[in-house]
């Protein structure tokens, strides 16, 4: 260990002390050997050159003082000798076997003297560690600040393409969708002001229809933070999120092989009514596969004036299995209120014609990587999470518990319903076509 280390660096005085300690406390130097050396980590080696040990030029036996100082001097060379010699002080100083002393009235004094340099090299230990510990919280403060300005710098940029995307075209759903993606590669930092309140209205928008990409607006303004984008959430900001993405997908992931865009007699969303875009009447429903392993999945629908939720238990995913389970569910509802459906472009729809034969409901499909043009879907698809999360069987939920978590959601007040349920604003439609 260093000599400079205050906690081992051997002190002159100290040194000076333990050897009148080894020549006064015990008489007999084998009962000085088991009471003083071996509880103060001196090898047998030594222990017996202390006991053994003659003056070269006398041939006499060493006295204890001696034996003791070769001992210290060997243990300098192994840098070994200021362990050592604090640990015999601290012997010293809780010492009470003045019995095996010679003379006890110069042992005590002995101990009286070991006990003030104890504390004195106490307090000296103290003053140095508390002195490191300033040193520790300097530097880590410098750290934080100099760390805290480079991640304002460099979400400069990131600010600039937020605020622009907000601004970017009039679908509401892709801005909230931009949105989205911005907050969660820029919410990589811990150490601000809002942190703690960024966890709190998190936990309060669990009962409410904050998404994500609201909260992240909310809190990017709140107390002027900015932070640097990084793609991957820090683990305490993840799990708090109903999303548990760690990173976004590229848009370009999993369109090799799978069919996608393959779709015959596809219409276009671009030829979907305007009624049905504006959400001014109910009827038109958005849908998808919520995936999970062994080849499971489950049918999400959502109406888009009532952002009502329905579930349909699917057998897999070929396109006859959905358009089945489509078509049963669609003959649980009123004409009325099932008109459109809007889907993505996965291959589970190619019989689409199937499905309108059967229910005289219109398809339209979605433009390729535009999720926000099912931005209701999305949305509640994200929400279902928390009751199936990714990589669990969903064929394992019965078609009662997927009516059971639906009628939780549908019975959820949505801030974008005035607070309302969804459940109230259907049977309200449901009502009103007699």
């Amino acid at each position: 260990m260093p000599q400079n280390d205050a906690s081992t660096a051997p002190n002159v005085d100290a040194r000076k002390l333990v050897l009148e300690a080894m020549a006064t406390l015990v008489n007999v130097k084998r009962i000085a050997a088991d009471r003083l050396l071996r509880p103060a980590g001196i090898p047998d080696s030594l222990i017996k050159r202390f006991l053994k040990g003659r003056d070269e030029t006398t041939g006499e036996p060493l006295t204890k003082r001696q034996a003791g100082a070769l001992i210290l001097d060997e243990l300098e060379r192994e840098d070994k000798e200021g362990a050592v010699v604090r640990k015999l002080l601290e012997i010293a100083a809780g010492w009470t076997a003045f019995d095996l002393a010679q003379d006890e009235y110069k042992a005590r004094a002995v101990v009286q003297k070991a006990r003030e340099l104890a504390g004195t090299l106490a307090e000296a230990d103290a003053r140095e560690k508390a002195e490191q510990e300033r040193g520790a919280r300097e530097r880590a403060e410098r750290h934080k600040i100099e760390h805290e300005a480079m991640q304002r710098r460099e979400s400069a940029l990131l600010l600039a393409q937020f605020d622009q995307a907000a601004l970017d075209g009039e679908d509401p759903q892709k801005r909230g969708y931009l949105y989205r993606t911005y907050c969660i590669a820029c919410f990589s930092c811990t150490g601000y002001p809002w942190f703690a309140h960024f966890s709190a209205t998190l936990e309060l928008s669990r009962s409410t229809e904050h998404s994500n990409w609201r909260v992240g607006i909310i809190l990017l303004n709140a107390d002027g933070a900015r932070v640097q984008a990084r793609g991957v959430l820090k683990k305490e900001l993840l799990s708090h999120l109903r999303s548990k993405r760690t990173i976004l997908r590229s848009k370009h992931a999993g369109l090799n092989g799978d069919g996608r865009g393959q779709i015959k007699d596809l219409v276009s969303i671009r030829a979907r009514p305007a009624a049905v875009e504006d959400r001014a009447v109910p009827g038109h429903w958005e849908g998808d596969l919520l995936a999970g392993s062994k080849n499971s999945y489950i049918a999400t629908l959502v109406e888009r004036h009532t952002r009502y939720v329905m579930l349909a238990k699917v057998a897999n995913k070929d396109t006859q299995s959905v358009i089945s389970a489509l078509i049963k569910q669609a003959k649980k509802l009123p004409d009325e209120l099932y008109k459109s459906l809007t889907w993505d472009r996965g291959k589970e729809l190619t019989d689409h014609r199937r499905f309108t034969l059967a229910t005289n409901i219109d398809v339209y499909f979605c433009d390729p990587q535009s999720p926000w043009q099912r931005g209701s879907n999305e949305n509640t698809n994200g929400l279902l999470r928390q009751y199936f999360p990714k990589g669990t069987d969903l064929s394992a939920h019965s078609q009662a518990h997927l009516n059971k978590v639906a009628r939780q959601l549908n019975e959820r007040p949505r801030e974008t319903l005035q607070f309302e349920t969804s459940a109230e604003r259907f049977n309200a439609c449901v009502a009103s076509i007699g």
